[in-house]
């Protein structure tokens, strides 16, 4: 079982990757998704207390009765915020939370 230490390390060590990953892009053109285009961001499971000794995917969306992720358009990214219309609201998500983001290309791309 790794320390609390191994664990601080590793769990920065992720957040560093996952915000250089969404700063330079993983698309094929290098940049960053469209606005306007379909994303569901996954939230990092630790930011939402879920990561005790629970095994979830990646993908899983509820955790227990929590919702882990949320869907909408993308308006605006920047250095610390990614900000998605859902509902009729606009959401500001830091990016330090995010696991992941599944992004939908616009139509006609």
């Amino acid at each position: 079982m790794a320390s609390a230490f191994q664990r601080a390390r590793m769990g920065i060590f992720t957040t560093a990757a996952v915000a250089v990953l969404l700063a330079a892009g993983c698309d094929e053109g290098g940049g960053s998704p469209e606005v306007g285009s379909y994303c569901v961001i996954q939230f990092r499971r630790d930011f939402l207390g879920a990561s005790a000794d629970m095994p979830v995917t990646a993908t899983q969306s509820i955790v227990g009765e929590a919702e882990v992720g949320v869907g909408g358009t993308l308006r605006k990214m920047t250095a610390e915020w990614i900000v998605i219309e859902s509902q009729g609201r606009d959401l500001w998500i830091p990016r330090a939370s995010i696991l992941y983001m599944d992004v939908t290309k616009k139509q006609g791309q």
